[in-house]
């Protein structure tokens, strides 16, 4: 079974979403990654739409507690991804890891992805 990796980065527009288009065509299953912060420059609605976002997912989330940048390649290694976004360097705002506090969504700690 071939497993992809998305990293959502600020776009949670599922229908429509590029990335996962090509990544559910060529892939069997998918992990998707998303930042638990939207920014330190996001403004009151666009924070209140990401963990919304974040939110809805529920149950399903589980938290990484370092830079996706970081955590992403070892998660590809471990589920032996084809094709993981993160060989492609991310741009330097997003390399590293952003914490929020504002608004906190309900967020599931699953200690099977804890170090």
């Amino acid at each position: 079974m071939s497993v992809g990796i998305v990293w959502l980065r600020g776009a949670f527009r599922l229908d429509d979403h590029p990335m996962l288009v090509d990544a559910t065509r060529d892939s069997d299953a998918l992990l998707i990654v998303a930042e638990r912060s939207p920014g330190k420059r996001a403004g009151l609605h666009r924070r209140r739409f990401h963990f919304g976002s974040l939110g809805a997912l529920d149950q399903g989330l589980h938290v990484l507690c370092e830079a996706p940048a970081d955590d992403i390649p070892r998660l590809a290694e471990r589920m032996s991804a084809l094709d993981a976004p993160a060989a492609m360097p991310p741009p330097p705002s997003i390399a590293r890891h952003r914490t929020g506090n504002e608004y906190p969504p309900p967020i599931v700690e699953d200690p099977r992805w804890a170090r």
